[in-house]
């Protein structure tokens, strides 16, 4: 019988990561739920993830809410609020808090420069339709 490739701490590390990919968006998602669905401690996971991923496991869960909601600022008009519970957080003050911390800029100031592109080609065309 075969046997997956890497070691038992990879491969829970890698279910982990699985896991939270799945279920970033829900917003009672908890270090004990993933654990508990893997069927081990929550600091036993936590442990583990940060050993193998290098990270921390909750700065995961925020990493992939954060770069979810670059993508819904840049690409859709959704209010803050839409986007702060599609990405997994009740409280959209909270959101934006999270946000500001993590991009360093506030949602509304990210959605902005996002809109304003910063190519030279794009700015010469941009140039050249304005009134001289």
């Amino acid at each position: 019988m075969c046997k997956p490739a890497g070691t038992g701490a990879e491969r829970i590390a890698a279910r982990t990561a699985d896991y939270i990919r799945r279920q970033y968006r829900n917003p009672l998602l908890k270090v004990q739920d993933i654990a508990g669905e893997l069927h081990f401690s929550a600091a036993y996971v936590s442990r583990l993830f940060r050993q193998e991923m290098n990270k921390k496991l909750w700065d995961y869960v925020t990493e992939l809410r954060m770069e979810e909601a670059k993508h819904l600022l840049a690409s859709t008009d959704m209010k803050r609020y839409e986007i702060a519970y599609a990405v997994g957080y009740e409280s959209p003050e909270h959101f934006s808090r999270m946000f500001k911390r993590y991009e360093g800029v506030s949602p509304s100031n990210y959605r902005k420069s996002a809109f304003l592109p910063d190519r030279p080609d794009v700015i010469a065309n941009i140039e050249r339709t304005l009134p001289k």
